[in-house]
């Protein structure tokens, strides 16, 4: 099991005067510091000073808003420190869910609440439906204080420290294992949503949402750490796939001289290559979505390896032929799993740099390939490997 310790922010929701939320909160932090696995970071909204106007799409987001983003994308669980006004939620906590939507995505949120009677559960039945839409999970134990004015000594501790202490530990044991359970790097998040940019309409209604119609997205989880061996391997992959095709443009007269097969006929060993590469790409694409990613990276290396071998020990030309479209059909699959290889495992911030470095090889294999092939014999099973 992974010890990295998980990083829980903690939202003091009420930003009224005379709130009663930080004495609340500070106990709760006190709990969860108290645990060996978890990374605390304390947002109150009433220091946040959200703006409660949204800003149109396309407009630069507000200071306030890109001060706060970081700290719940960095967040693998949240938990929300929330009282009950009116028989709900306050608004500023909903402000906050309303300024963010990947932030929340496929993470586990706690809460605590407190009021009268209803020791604010009914603000925490209405944050579940809310958090639903927003693909985040909400666990079942909650930490409830009715009369939490009667709750608290003088000292801002509670009356019942153990019983209160148990609450706490029995909410946050099921917050870190749902987090670990929703940060499983590599894991696909089908979500859908409205594109409501496809309409001048400001205000969608049902008639407009069927016009517009649903759009299905697939979202991943993004790993906290980056691992870069697999972007090694990956561009090790792209090296061969990129030589692939030099190496065999360069010595197809030696291909042809060495099976007797006339100039016009070798041309099948590039078409052979290049058709299932180009038309099995989406269909790898779209299989590789449902599967698990690094077993087709690793089905499609076994599959190019094979190919290989059976090229280069063909007896015949069209065997030769049949081992390229084998190559070509497993580099479809390589060529599918690049991007998903990718984010899934490497951080967001650090993407840009796998990527570069991928082209890179794939730019230094195709030439390579070429030189290679130029200075090696023509003949032989080495060189219709393209290896």
């Amino acid at each position: 099991m992974d010890s990295t310790p998980l990083r829980l922010a903690v939202v003091i929701a009420s930003t009224r005067e005379g709130r009663f939320g930080p004495t609340i909160g500070d106990w709760f932090v006190e709990q969860a510091r108290g645990r060996g696995d978890l990374e605390l970071d304390v947002l109150d909204l009433a220091d946040a000073a959200l703006p409660d106007r949204l800003t149109g799409y396309g407009t630069p987001t507000p200071n306030a808003v890109a001060a706060v983003t970081p700290r719940l994308a960095a967040a693998d669980a949240f938990v929300l420190v929330t009282p009950e006004y009116n028989h709900s939620y306050p608004a500023p906590v909903k402000t906050l869910i309303d300024w963010h939507f990947t932030e929340w995505q496929a993470k586990p949120v706690g809460f605590v609440s407190y009021g009268g009677m209803s020791g604010g559960l009914r603000a925490v039945e209405h944050l579940r439906g809310v958090l639903a839409e927003l693909h985040a999970v909400t666990v079942r134990d909650t930490v409830s204080f009715h009369g939490a004015w009667d709750r608290f000594g003088p000292d801002a501790r509670p009356v019942d420290p153990d019983g209160c202490a148990a609450a706490a530990k029995s909410m946050l044991d099921q917050l870190a294992w749902w987090a670990r359970a929703c940060a499983r790097p590599g894991r696909r998040i089908p979500t859908s949503r409205l594109d409501l940019y496809r309409t001048s309409a400001l205000s969608v209604g049902a008639t407009n949402r069927r016009k517009v119609g649903m759009i299905m997205t697939s979202e991943v989880v993004s790993p906290r750490r980056t691992s870069w061996a697999p972007v090694v391997a990956l561009g090790l992959a792209m090296l061969v796939v990129t030589s692939e095709m030099t190496i065999a443009a360069v010595t197809l007269p030696g291909i042809g001289a060495d099976l007797a097969v006339a100039p016009s006929v070798t041309a099948w060993v590039l078409l052979a290559y290049a058709l299932p590469m180009a038309a099995l790409a989406i269909p790898a694409g779209r299989w590789s979505d449902g599967a698990d990613v690094r077993a087709a990276f690793a089905l499609a290396m076994i599959g190019v390896g094979a190919a290989s071998v059976l090229v280069g020990m063909a007896p015949t030309f069209w065997v030769v032929v049949v081992g390229r479209l084998l190559q070509g059909a497993a580099g479809a699959l390589i060529v599918a799993v690049y991007m998903p290889i990718i984010t899934t495992s490497v951080a967001r911030e650090q993407r840009g740099r796998a990527i570069g470095f991928v082209i890179t090889i794939m730019t230094v294999g195709s030439m390579a390939g070429a030189r290679w092939a130029v200075s090696s014999p023509r003949r032989g099973v080495g060189v219709r490997c393209s290896w």
